[in-house]
C-alpha cells in the first residue's frame, strides 16, 4: 500500500509497520529490503511489546484461549494411545479400573465437557450486580433490556406531608414562583412552578414541564442530568433577575435549575451571589448586654468650676441632676464644697462628685465606641478598604466612599 501511494507524494510516508511481539530478526530485515525495493523514502518499524507502555496492543486473546482448550484433548488422546500399546500387564491393570473410565480415554476424539460456573444471585453485592447490569446494557445491540428494566424502577412517592421552599424572583420584571417538595432526606422529589395569570399558556406549558420533571426524579433521574440538560438555555424573558444570588439569567428554565443545583446541589458555580457567612462577636448576644443601665449620653453635661482664687470653693452641683461642677480652693476658710442650698460638705463629697464626673467621661466615650461598632455592622462585609487610611468603605452609589477620610473610591 505505501509502495503504491509513495510515487505521487513528494515526501515520505509517516506510517508505521506494525509486527507482532513473534517477529524475528530476519524478518525485520526482509521489511526494511521491501521497503528498499518499494523505493519508499522512509520506513518504521514497531514491534509488540517494545515499550513498557504502547497506546494499543495487536495481539488478541482468541489464539491464546483456543490453545488452552486444544491442549486437555491433546493430553486425553495421547493417554489412550499410550493405554493401547501397553503389555499384558497394563492391560490387566486397565481391566481392574472402572469401565467409566476406560472408555473416553480409547476414543481420544471427544472433547472434555467445560465446568459450568453457576453463580448464585442472592450472594452479589450491590455493586457487583449494578456491573454486570451494565455491561449487559452495554453489549445489547438494541434497547430491549433497558426497556425491560425500565419496568422494575418504580416510582417513589412523596410523603402526604412534605418539606420544601418556595423562591419569588423577578425576571427582567416578571413575576415567577419556585415552589419545591422534599422526602424525608431532604432530596427534592417535585417543582412547582406559577407564573403569569391563570389560563396562560406560558403558565401552563410550565405546569406540564413541572410535571415532567418532578415524575423524572420520582422515577430516580439525577437532578445533576437535568442541570446539565437545561441550564443556560436562551429564550425570553431573560434578563435581570431580582434574586438575593442569582442576578442574570438567560431563561427561565435557566433560572430554575440554577436555583435548584445552589439550594440542593451546592452547586456554587450557577450563582453570582454567595450567602454572607454569620459573623460571630457582633455585640448582640445575651452576655453583650450590661447589667445596669446608665444615663443616657444627653443627660450627661460637664461644665467648668469656679476659678481657684474665689471664696466659695467646691463643686456645685446645677439644677440638672447629671450636670456636675468641679472645683477645689485650699485656700478658702471652709476648705469644703458648697451645695446650691448653701449648705457646706466634706472633702469626701467633693471626691466623690470628681469620680461621677470622671464615670460620666467613661460612659460617654463607651456609648461613642457602641455607636462606632454599630456604624461597622452596618457596613457591607464585602467593601473594600480605603487606598488612603485603610478604614472600611460604604456604597455610595456604584463606587464606595470612606466615612474616615472622605475619600472616594473611583466616584466624584
Amino acid at each position: 500500500m505505501m509502495g503504491a501511494a509513495q510515487p505521487f507524494i513528494s515526501g515520505a510516508i509517516s506510517k508505521t509497520i506494525n509486527l507482532p511481539n513473534e517477529a524475528t530478526v530476519e524478518e525485520i530485515a526482509d521489511a526494511y529490503m521491501l521497503s528498499w525495493q518499494l523505493a519508499l523514502k522512509a520506513c518504521a518499524l514497531y514491534r509488540d511489546g517494545s515499550k513498557l507502555s504502547q497506546p494499543l496492543s495487536t495481539k488478541s486473546d482468541k489464539k491464546k484461549k483456543e490453545s488452552e482448550t486444544e491442549a486437555p484433548a491433546n493430553s486425553a488422546g495421547s493417554i489412550g494411545s499410550a493405554g493401547s500399546a501397553n503389555s499384558a500387564g497394563s492391560a490387566a491393570a486397565a481391566a481392574s479400573t472402572p469401565n467409566r473410565a476406560s472408555a473416553p480415554i480409547a476414543q481420544g476424539d471427544a472433547p472434555p465437557v467445560a465446568e459450568t460456573h453457576i453463580v448464585d444471585m442472592s450472594k452479589l453485592t450491590v455493586q457487583e450486580l449494578l456491573e454486570e447490569v451494565q455491561k449487559r446494557v452495554q453489549a445489547s445491540p438494541d434497547t430491549k433490556l433497558k426497556r425491560a428494566l425500565a419496568t422494575i424502577v418504580e416510582r417513589r412517592t412523596l410523603p402526604a406531608k412534605r418539606r420544601g421552599f418556595t423562591q419569588k424572583a423577578k425576571i427582567n420584571g416578571q413575576a415567577i414562583f419556585l415552589r419545591t417538595g422534599e422526602y424525608s432526606d431532604g432530596t427534592v422529589g417535585e417543582i412547582f412552578i406559577d407564573m403569569a395569570k391563570e389560563g396562560a399558556t406560558m403558565r401552563s406549558m410550565l405546569n406540564c414541564f413541572a410535571i415532567a420533571i418532578s415524575i423524572g426524579l420520582q422515577y430516580g433521574v439525577p437532578l445533576e442530568e437535568f442541570v446539565e440538560k437545561f441550564v443556560f438555555t436562551r429564550f425570553e424573558p431573560s434578563g435581570m433577575v431580582d434574586h438575593p444570588n442569582i442576578k442574570s439569567t438567560t431563561s427561565i428554565v435557566d433560572f430554575i435549575f440554577r436555583s435548584l443545583a445552589y439550594e440542593y446541589l451546592d452547586r456554587t458555580d450557577l450563582v453570582h451571589v454567595l450567602d454572607r457567612p454569620e459573623v460571630a462577636n457582633t455585640g448582640k448576644d445575651d452576655w453583650d448586654t450590661p447589667a445596669t443601665k446608665g444615663p443616657e449620653l444627653s443627660d450627661v453635661r460637664i461644665v467648668a468650676g469656679p476659678a481657684a482664687g474665689t471664696h466659695t470653693g467646691g463643686a456645685h452641683q446645677s439644677g440638672n441632676p447629671g450636670a456636675y461642677s468641679t472645683g477645689n480652693n485650699p485656700a478658702s476658710g471652709t476648705g469644703g464644697a458648697q451645695s446650691a442650698n448653701g449648705s457646706h460638705s466634706n472633702p469626701q463629697t467633693s471626691r466623690a462628685a470628681r469620680a461621677a464626673a470622671a464615670s460620666s467621661l467613661s460612659l460617654r466615650s463607651e456609648n461613642g465606641l457602641d455607636a462606632m461598632n454599630a456604624a461597622a455592622r452596618s457596613m457591607q462585609s464585602d467593601a473594600p478598604a480605603c487606598n488612603t487610611c485603610g478604614h472600611i468603605t460604604i456604597r455610595s452609589g456604584t463606587c464606595y466612599k470612606c466615612l474616615n477620610c472622605g475619600n472616594s473610591m473611583g466616584c466624584s
